[in-house]
């Protein structure tokens, strides 16, 4: 129907994975900014791992939601082995919650200036009830103690 009568060439072979876009929490005191991990995982069966072989997932400072606003957010251009830094500078002590607008939401809304239009990597993240929400993590500057120093039981002896 389009009028192509015979096909010549070949096409390269790629690994296509479905997996997710992952942040994670961060703590600083000092100095900024901090480096908030980034990461595009898939599914193996039994674990969600890193996927190296992720290159070219583009993301962009607009695709990034901070809550409450205020603090300078630099995004990656693009992940590098399924991996990229968001660096983000406080204006001073205190926490925020970064989302990435991956697209459409149901059950954790993120709505950034611009979607990344990457709905494939939206998982089942807390608070929503299918694998179509965006995620998000915590950063905390100055404020709490590191978690190394949190612990069940501590005990001293004199």
């Amino acid at each position: 129907a389009d009028g192509v009568s015979s096909m010549t060439g070949t096409e390269p072979s790629a690994v296509i994975r479905i997996g997710r876009l992952r942040l994670a929490s961060v703590y600083g005191a000092t100095p900024p900014p901090l480096k908030m991990p980034v990461e595009a995982q898939y599914w193996t069966g039994l674990s969600w791992i890193k996927n190296a072989d992720d290159g070219c997932t583009p993301l962009a400072n607009a695709n990034f939601l901070m809550t409450p606003a205020g603090w300078t957010l630099s995004a990656p251009a693009k992940l590098a082995g399924g991996s990229g830094v968001i660096s983000l500078t406080p204006t001073g002590p205190g926490q925020i919650v970064v989302c990435a607008d991956l697209g459409p939401d149901n059950g954790v809304t993120c709505t950034a200036t611009t979607s990344a239009a990457l709905p494939w990597l939206q998982s089942k993240w807390p608070g929503g009830a299918s694998y179509n929400n965006d995620p998000s993590a915590v950063a905390t500057f100055g404020v709490f103690s590191p978690e190394g120093k949190r612990g069940v039981y501590n005990r001293e002896m004199y």
